[in-house]
């Protein structure tokens, strides 16, 4: 399937404190992060989900999986 936008797209993680290396950015706007990936494979994966469904990534979660998520109780 063909991807309805090309808003989304990824780079390398340039960050030099993080230990782990090889790691790939996913964003918005060739500015904005979204999330981080462990290879260039998964991260393209989540930027071509996100160019067709741009709520890709909170598809499925219920409300109780979002209120347990939630960072203040």
């Amino acid at each position: 399937m063909k991807s309805l936008r090309n808003d989304y797209t990824i780079r390398p993680n340039t960050q030099s404190r993080r230990k782990a290396q090889g790691l790939w950015d996913v964003v918005v706007a060739q500015s904005i992060l979204v999330t981080v990936a462990k290879s260039e494979e998964a991260a393209q994966d989540i930027a071509d989900r996100l160019n067709i469904d741009a709520f890709a990534l909170g598809r499925g979660d219920t409300r109780a999986d979002r209120i347990a998520a939630a960072p203040c109780r």
